[in-house]
C-alpha cells in the first residue's frame, strides 16, 4: 500500500486537532489561571464542590437524554472517585493523603481504560447493568482498603516510588502515573484512529482528573479540577451531537447541512465537483440494499481521500459533492480523475446478512467471496465570471455530470476544459 500523501496526513492531522481543542483549551485555561479561578468563584460564593456537583448532574441527565453511555459511565466514575476522596476527608481519619492518591488515582484510570474499549450500547443495556455491578465491587473495595489501617503499611510501601520530575510536589505514585499514562495512550491511540469526539473527551477529562488528584488536600484545587474533568465531558456530548447533526450517519461524510454552510464561506476562488454512482438502481435491483449501501460507504471512503486539499460530501442519495477551496479546474482535473480511476479499478467485498463481526477461526475457501466494482461519473466547474455563486456553481457542474453520463458513464467532465476523461 503506498505511503498516504501529504493532503491525506494534513486532512487527518486537521481533524485531530479539531476533535481536541476546545477539550484542551478548557483544561489548559482552568490550568492557567487557577488560583483566579478559585479565587473568582470564592468572591461570588460559589464553592467548587457544589460546581462539581451540579456540572455531573447536568452531564448525566445529557449522557442520558443524548443515550451516550461512555460518558455516562465517565461521569458516574469522577462522581465516584470525588465522593471517596471528600469522604475519607471527612471521616478525619489520619489517612494519607498519598494513599488515597494511590487507591483512587489507580482505580479510576483503569476505569477510563475499560470505559473507553466498550462499545457503545446506550444507557439501558446489559453494558449498563454490568457496569453498574462494576461500580458496585470497586466501591466496596475502596471502602475496605481505605478503612482497614492493617493494609496501610503496603500501601505505603506502594506508594513509596514517587514521581518527582513533572510535578516536584506530586502525590502521584509510579503506579498511578503508569496506570494513566498507559490509558491515555490507548486513549489517543483511538482519536487518532477513529477521530472520535467522545474518546477526545474521555481522555482529557482523565487529565483534568489526575490534575484534582495530584492536589488532594487542597480541597478548592481538587474540586476544581474534578469540575472541569465533568465539564469536559458535558461539552462532549454537546460536540458529537452537534457532530453527528452534520454527519451522513450512513457515510460517515459531512452531510448537505454541512456543506450548505460551507457554500457561504468559500471566498471567490473554488471548485466544486458533482459525483454521482453509475447505474446505481439497476445496482441495487441485483444486489439489494444493503450491498448499495456498502458501496455508498466505499465510494465514500474512496471520495474522502482525494488529494488536493478535497472535501467530501454526502450531497444526497447515490451523489456526493468534492469542493476545493482556492483552487482552478487545472489545479484539480487530475486529482478528482484519480478518484474515478481508484474507484473504478478498486474492488469490495460484499459483506453477507451472516458475516461475524469479528474474524472466524475457520476461514471459508476464497471463491466463498464475492466482490463487486461501481463506477461513478464526475461533473465540475469553477467559480468565474459567468457563475459567481455557489449554486450556479453546482447547476454548472451537474450540467458537466449530465454530459459525461450521456457520453458513456465512468467519465469526469469539466466546464471551459472542453474535455473529458474516461
Amino acid at each position: 500500500m503506498p505511503p498516504p500523501s501529504n493532503d491525506i496526513v494534513l486532512d487527518r492531522l486537521t481533524k485531530f486537532i479539531s476533535l481536541l481543542w476546545l477539550p484542551a483549551l478548557m483544561l489548559f485555561v482552568v490550568i492557567w489561571f487557577k488560583p483566579d479561578a478559585i479565587s473568582t468563584l470564592q468572591g461570588i460564593g460559589v464553592r467548587p464542590q457544589f460546581l462539581f456537583f451540579s456540572i455531573c448532574a447536568a452531564g448525566i441527565f445529557l449522557s442520558w437524554r443524548f443515550n451516550r453511555s461512555r460518558i455516562l459511565f465517565a461521569l458516574i466514575a469522577l462522581l465516584l472517585s470525588y465522593a471517596f476522596i471528600a469522604a475519607v476527608a471527612g471521616k478525619g481519619r489520619a489517612v494519607d493523603e498519598s494513599m488515597v492518591s494511590l487507591v483512587i488515582g489507580t482505580l479510576l484510570a483503569l476505569n477510563f481504560l475499560w470505559i473507553t474499549l466498550i462499545p457503545e450500547r446506550g444507557v439501558i443495556s446489559g453494558m449498563g447493568r454490568l457496569a453498574a455491578f462494576i461500580f458496585a465491587v470497586e466501591s466496596g473495595m475502596v471502602l475496605l482498603i481505605l478503612s482497614v489501617p492493617a493494609l496501610d503499611p503496603l500501601l505505603h510501601e506502594i506508594q513509596a516510588y514517587r514521581t518527582t520530575r513533572l510535578f516536584p510536589e506530586s502525590t502521584l505514585s509510579v503506579v498511578t502515573t503508569a496506570t494513566a499514562g498507559f490509558t491515555a495512550s490507548i486513549i489517543l491511540a483511538r482519536v487518532i484512529w477513529m477521530r472520535s469526539a467522545i474518546d477526545a473527551g474521555i481522555l482529557v477529562s482523565l487529565l483534568a482528573a489526575m490534575f484534582g488528584i495530584n492536589f488532594i488536600g487542597a480541597s478548592q484545587a481538587e474540586a476544581l479540577f474534578f469540575a472541569t474533568a465533568a465539564l469536559v465531558l458535558q461539552a462532549t456530548i454537546i460536540q458529537d451531537s452537534h457532530a453527528r447533526g452534520y454527519a451522513d450517519e450512513l457515510t460517515g461524510l459531512p452531510a448537505r447541512r454541512a456543506l450548505d454552510e460551507q457554500l457561504m464561506r468559500l471566498g471567490k476562488q473554488y471548485v466544486i465537483a458533482m459525483v454521482d454512482v453509475d447505474h446505481f438502481k439497476k445496482f441495487n435491483d441485483e444486489y439489494g440494499h444493503d450491498v448499495g449501501d456498502q458501496a455508498l460507504r466505499f465510494v465514500a471512503a474512496q471520495l474522502a481521500h482525494t488529494r488536493g486539499r478535497a472535501q467530501a460530501y454526502r450531497y444526497g442519495g447515490e451523489e456526493f459533492t468534492l469542493v476545493f477551496r482556492g483552487k482552478t479546474l487545472e489545479e484539480v482535473w487530475a486529482y478528482i480523475d484519480q478518484s474515478r480511476e481508484r474507484i473504478e479499478n478498486a474492488r469490495f467485498t460484499i459483506r453477507a446478512p451472516d458475516r461475524p463481526m469479528g474474524k472466524p477461526r475457520k476461514l471459508k475457501g476464497p471463491g466463498s467471496k464475492k466482490t463487486v466494482s461501481v463506477t461513478v461519473s464526475i461533473g465540475a466547474a469553477q467559480s468565474d465570471a459567468e457563475h459567481r455563486y455557489p449554486q450556479e456553481v453546482i447547476k454548472a457542474a451537474d450540467k458537466q455530470l449530465y454530459s459525461a453520463k450521456h457520453a458513456g458513464r465512468n467519465r469526469t467532465a469539466m466546464i471551459d476544459l472542453g474535455s473529458t476523461r474516461s
